[in-house]
This record gives structure tokens, C-alpha cells and sequence, in this order.
């Protein structure tokens, strides 16, 4: 069934660091808020004595041909990242910040601090869409780093057979430093049921 939303699965108990005196730390431990909540962004706050975490969910809009009302449908893509990026930028900064996105884009396009161009796919209007939209958040994209990265880019099967690399986890440069590596789950495409 169609879900009309983006989801976030966060393991509540399990630990992911320590206190200086030995007891685990879970996500339980902090105070988490949804920031923000649409069909296609989900910005969730996790709040700790001494850091912030802030995990985002976004699924782009994928460019179609032209509808009735007459306006382009890059327009309304375009719309869409400057809204993201508006909203994150309101948003008072965490420590780490990551983000998983259906950017519905290849990446790529040159090199820069924020992307690299390990694993280049075709790119398009969409492409300079998100490639602007990572830098004016100033969010990074480990699995686009040559250094990073290890094994196939590709994210996404479509029908003919072709794979794109369409879907990418984000970080901030606080996540990106501690980032030791990346890779693609290759036991898993929903591709076909349209599983984002």
C-alpha cells in the first residue's frame, strides 16, 4: 500500500557509543523531535547532553513530461530543492547531520569540496538542482569519493536493465570526517514494486 510519505527507521536501542565511565548510549538516551514532516522530507531532531543529531528522508521529484497548467517541470523541481534547502537552512544546526535522499539525479557533473565524481552517472537539469542544493546546505556525499566508496554505485534498476546511481546518503562535515567508508547494498532492489 502506498505509504504518502517518507519513512525513517532508527534503532531505538541499540548502542552507538559510550559515556567516559563505560554505560552504552541509544537513541532512546536523547530527546527526538520531528523537525519536519511532508510527503517528501521527513527532518528529525535527536537531542543529547553534549551533541545534536539530525537525520533527514527526502524523495526529490522526478522530472516528467510537461502537464496542462504550463509551467516547465524542471521549474517545479527546481522549486523543490530551493523549498529544501530554505527549510533546512532555518533549522538550528546539530553536530551530525545525515541524510538519506531519492534525489532522482545523477551526480557528478565536476568536482567539488561537497561530491566528487567517483561513480559519475548521467547527469541532467536535476543534476545542477541537487549539485546546488549540496552546497548551499553544505552537505557532503561520501559514496561520490573515490577513497570512500568501495564496490558497484549503482542504486537503482530500472525495467530495460539499465542502473543508475540515484539515491545517496548525505552528511554534514562533522559526519563526513568520521565517514570510513561507503558502499551499496546489492541484495536489495525494490525497483521494481517501486520501493524507494
Amino acid at each position: 500500500a502506498a505509504q504518502l510519505g517518507c519513512e525513517l527507521w532508527l534503532h531505538k536501542f541499540l548502542p552507538f557509543s559510550k559515556k567516559p565511565d563505560g554505560e552504552n548510549v541509544k537513541l532512546t538516551d536523547g530527546r527526538l523531535v520531528v523537525q519536519i514532516a511532508d510527503p517528501r522530507r521527513l527532518v528529525v531532531r535527536v537531542d543529547f547532553g553534549q551533541c545534536s543529531f539530525m537525520f533527514a528522508v527526502l524523495h526529490a521529484p522526478c522530472l516528467q513530461k510537461s502537464q496542462g497548467d504550463g509551467r516547465l517541470p524542471i521549474d517545479r523541481v527546481q522549486q523543490w530543492w530551493t523549498d529544501t534547502t530554505d527549510l533546512l537552512l532555518a533549522l538550528e544546526p546539530t553536530t551530525f547531520f545525515w541524510g538519506c535522499v531519492d534525489a532522482n539525479a545523477g551526480l557528478g557533473s565536476h568536482e567539488t569540496p561537497f561530491f566528487g565524481i567517483h561513480g559519475a552517472d548521467r547527469t541532467g537539469p536535476q543534476t545542477e538542482c541537487f549539485e546546488a542544493f549540496l552546497q548551499q546546505v553544505e552537505l557532503f556525499v561520501p559514496s561520490t569519493f573515490q577513497h570512500l566508496h568501495q564496490g558497484p554505485t549503482a542504486t537503482w534498476s530500472h525495467s530495460s536493465g539499465a542502473k543508475y546511481r540515484i539515491d545517496y546518503v548525505l552528511a554534514n562535515r562533522a559526519a563526513f570526517q568520521i565517514t570510513q567508508k561507503s558502499y551499496t547494498f546489492q541484495d536489495y532492489d525494490g525497483s521494481f514494486t517501486h520501493d524507494d
